[in-house]
């Protein structure tokens, strides 16, 4: 379940979700609870049998939004780590023109001390651009684990319809 408090989900749903990260979580958990509480196949019978069908839908519906909810946090993540990288590139194209511009620099007789001072100076700058960026692309990773959690639980809420579907009620 993604809804669990203390959940990477809802950590990165509150660090990447754009709006009514609150509502959003409690709708994921509230809908997961729901899914949690339907009628176990084998107590069903004629006499509750159109009332888990009907359960049976809604489960789906709920799990299709959860879906929704986790791709679209994905996506943000995924814009964000490509904007990060494009940033970071920018950024050591722009390091390197500077350092490579320095006096000391053009004073250094061999090319392999300049490039070892470049090399030293790119890394030493990007640390945090390149930490920020590190920390992006792990979040996307959970971010796709949870897409595929969700689209787990979507698959098993289908399966749950199609066997209470395959259930004849005796009266």
């Amino acid at each position: 379940m993604i809804s669990n408090e203390t959940s990477n989900f809802k950590e990165l749903l509150f660090k990447y979700g754009e709006k009514n990260q609150d509502a959003i979580f409690n709708k994921i958990k509230e809908f997961e609870q729901n899914f949690n509480k339907k009628t176990s196949i084998d107590k069903i019978d004629y006499t509750n049998f159109n009332k888990a069908l009907s359960e049976a839908i809604i489960i789906m519906e709920h799990q299709d939004i959860i879906l929704s909810f986790v791709q679209q946090l994905s996506i943000t993540i995924r814009k964000k780590m490509e904007l990060s990288k494009k940033q970071m590139e920018l950024d050591k194209f722009k390091i390197t023109k500077e350092v490579e511009n320095l006096e000391l620099i053009g004073e250094l007789s061999t090319k392999t001390e300049k490039q070892l001072i470049i090399k030293r100076e790119i890394e030493e700058r990007m640390f945090k651009k390149t930490s920020e960026y590190e920390q992006i692309k792990m979040d996307y990773e959970f971010s796709k684990w949870f897409v595929d959690d969700a689209t787990r639980s979507r698959d098993l809420s289908y399966a749950y319809y199609q066997a209470i579907k395959m259930i004849i009620p005796k009266s």
